[in-house]
């Protein structure tokens, strides 16, 4: 198995035995992101899903997950626009 150098953590890592998503996407996800960094994404992907209240079955919520997603890789915190209620 090649080694990578993760874009999120900066180390040199195994690269994932198998793309994450099987799209284009996917591939280079598995050429740039180490396994460890894919794990802390699905973790925080719940959140985001949550935070949204996202439907996947919908193109535009799909979309809004892949740029978080993106961001999460670039070394973004996920944004929300979650203001707390006040009484």
């Amino acid at each position: 198995m090649s080694e990578i150098t993760c874009t999120r953590c900066h180390l040199a890592k195994p690269m994932m035995a198998a793309p994450p998503l099987p799209t284009a996407l996917g591939q280079r996800l598995q050429q740039e992101v180490c396994a460890e960094c894919w794990a802390d994404w699905k973790r925080t992907e719940l959140m985001v899903i949550n935070e949204y209240r996202l439907n996947l079955m919908d193109k535009g919520h799909r979309d809004t997950l892949t740029k978080q997603m993106k961001a999460f890789f670039q070394g973004e915190a996920p944004k929300t626009d979650y203001v707390p209620e006040t009484k």
